[in-house]
């Protein structure tokens, strides 16, 4: 089974994963379908439909997450960009 992103064992909406972040659900579909096109995050669409974590041991890296993202991390640094 896959890890859903929310608690309650079916995928979590975009409008349920906005609420939860405290940000826009429009900025949030951005951000969504760049974990999407990374395999990072799974969609389903319809009815019971949402997002799910594609690889269910969590094994995704923060490095990873961050360059799908279009975020560059300096870890010599600690600057994020």
């Amino acid at each position: 089974m896959r890890r859903t992103l929310l608690a309650g064992g079916r995928p979590a909406t975009a409008a349920q994963l906005a609420r939860y972040a405290g940000i826009s659900e429009s900025y949030l579909h951005k951000i969504l379908a760049a974990l999407v096109r990374a395999e990072i995050v799974e969609s389903s669409r319809g009815h019971g439909g949402g997002y799910v974590l594609a690889d269910p041991s969590g094994g995704q890296s923060l490095l990873t997450i961050a360059q799908a993202l279009g975020l560059k991390l300096d870890v010599l640094t600690g600057d994020v960009n």
